[in-house]
């Protein structure tokens, strides 16, 4: 057979708009039949979807799908690829779909817990920004900068600030938290 072309931003093909659709409609055991159908010629890239720019493991981390990000984890999808609005995985888990498991599997499963990129800067501002205190020490503990620049807010105090998240300010503020220069 052909390759269809996975990877390539201009092409789609049937197949991956399956998952997307899977994912992106929130129905996860078809997302998980799929894949575990289709995951050795189609996972590899599910790279990036159309112009959104984001790749199947982002989009699943965002809706917050634990076991379809398991199920591609384990088929090889890059836990650090980078996408556009979401930057990351562990970012996308932190602005949206954020369970602590969810986190947690994807450090386990090598997250850069200081990656940049995004809307959100990183992984600890966007959990700081949404005010998921859990997750915000889970990032901590985990070695995130508290202090790391970037994003619409420029760190993880002033994200957690500006969105009156108190609880999730004092714990920044407890592990050394400064507001940007």
């Amino acid at each position: 057979m052909e390759d269809p072309g996975f990877g390539k931003p201009s092409q789609v093909s049937p197949n991956k708009d399956i998952l997307i659709w899977t994912i992106e409609g929130y129905n996860q055991s078809l997302a998980e039949c799929f894949l575990t159908l289709h995951a050795d010629r189609y996972i590899y890239e599910i790279g990036f979807w159309k112009s959104s720019n984001q790749t199947a493991l982002i989009l699943a981390s965002r809706k917050g799908a634990t076991q379809v990000v398991q199920l591609l984890l384990e088929q090889g999808a890059d836990v650090n690829a980078q996408g556009r609005k979401h930057g990351n995985a562990l970012q996308a888990a932190c602005c949206y779909g954020c369970t602590i498991e969810l986190v947690q599997l994807l450090l386990d499963s090598g997250a850069d817990v200081n990656a940049q990129g995004g809307e959100c800067g990183n992984a600890l501002q966007a959990a700081s920004t949404f005010g998921y205190e859990e997750v915000v020490q889970l990032l901590l503990d985990s070695g995130a900068d508290v202090n790391a620049q970037g994003g619409y807010c420029s760190n993880a105090l002033q994200a957690a600030s500006s969105n009156g998240h108190e609880e999730v300010v004092q714990l920044l503020r407890a592990h050394g938290a400064r507001w940007p220069s």
